[in-house]
């Protein structure tokens, strides 16, 4: 997804005001994507608690309200891939990717390195990664 600047610029005016209150009241700005901008103002909302590294970091792309409400809170997964013992994993379940961006860490704290994600699941998974622990460099396989 391509974000336009008027579209931007609404986003970071408007992170912190009703998300309700936006869509009865959208911009005049025929260039603003209202649909884009209520789906990123929501999501933000939520990361800021639900997902505080996350929020942290500008870059990420959210999700729909319901895969938001749906996915598992930092601790959440980092409890989950405490869980996990050795140096590989897979995760099939093709969420947000936050239990994934937990298990990528715990497998590079065991071995010094990056973690290997799926491309389907890449780009998400690498932006969270970064956003956790910006030294961790995970690669992508095809």
């Amino acid at each position: 997804m391509n974000i336009n600047e008027p579209t931007q610029q609404y986003i970071a005016a408007h992170s912190e005001d009703d998300v309700a209150r936006l869509a009865l009241h959208p911009s005049k700005d025929p260039q603003v994507d209202m649909a884009v901008a209520l789906q990123q103002i929501a999501g933000r909302q939520k990361a800021k608690e639900k997902l505080p590294d996350w929020y942290a970091t500008e870059v990420i792309l959210y999700p729909k309200k319901l895969s938001m409400e749906q996915c598992s809170s930092s601790q959440t997964a980092e409890y989950k891939a405490s869980l996990v013992g050795g140096d590989s994993f897979a995760d099939f379940s093709g969420g947000f990717g936050v239990d994934t961006v937990a298990l990528a860490l715990s497998t590079a704290r065991r071995d010094g390195n990056g973690a290997a994600v799926n491309r389907n699941h890449g780009h998400v998974v690498l932006v969270g990664v970064h956003a956790v622990r910006p030294s961790c460099r995970p690669s992508v396989l095809d």
